[in-house]
């Protein structure tokens, strides 16, 4: 865990965002101190989908909180689950999603090509027809 505090340290992110309930993985205490906000998504189990509603009210809030923190401050949000692709892919092609809604103020939002973008960038993440058939829903 160590590595994972030097990049938050070395981004100067405080928005962090956890896709699991990951409970053994427990982050240890940074090297020093500072306000950092982590938002964690409890309801997501392993080879499970989440209710529609719940997620995307999570990543609704979630944002609100990261528009918030990115007018005080240029670093990024940190989002991550077990594997670092599966859930986190689905939660950044959400916020993806609501962010280009509510710029462009239209009402359809293309999500293959949010997902097509995102695979480019990251091989392996959204990494089943399950987490792609979410993103849909």
């Amino acid at each position: 865990m160590a590595d994972f505090w030097q990049m938050v340290w070395e981004t100067g992110s405080g928005h962090i965002v956890m896709v699991n309930d990951d409970q053994k993985n427990k982050e240890t205490a940074p090297p020093s101190t500072r306000e950092i906000s982590h938002y964690q998504f409890t309801s997501w189990k392993e080879k499970t989908t989440p209710n529609v509603a719940l997620f995307v009210g999570f990543v609704v809030a979630s944002r609100e909180v990261s528009k918030k923190y990115e007018q005080e401050k240029d670093a990024p949000v940190i989002v991550h689950c077990s594997d670092g692709q599966g859930f986190t892919g689905v939660f950044v092609a959400l916020d993806i999603g609501v962010r280009s809604h509510e710029e462009s103020k239209t009402s359809v939002v293309d999500l293959f090509e949010v997902a097509k973008r995102l695979r480019q960038a990251r091989c392996g993440i959204i990494s089943s027809l399950q987490h792609y058939n979410f993103i849909y829903q």
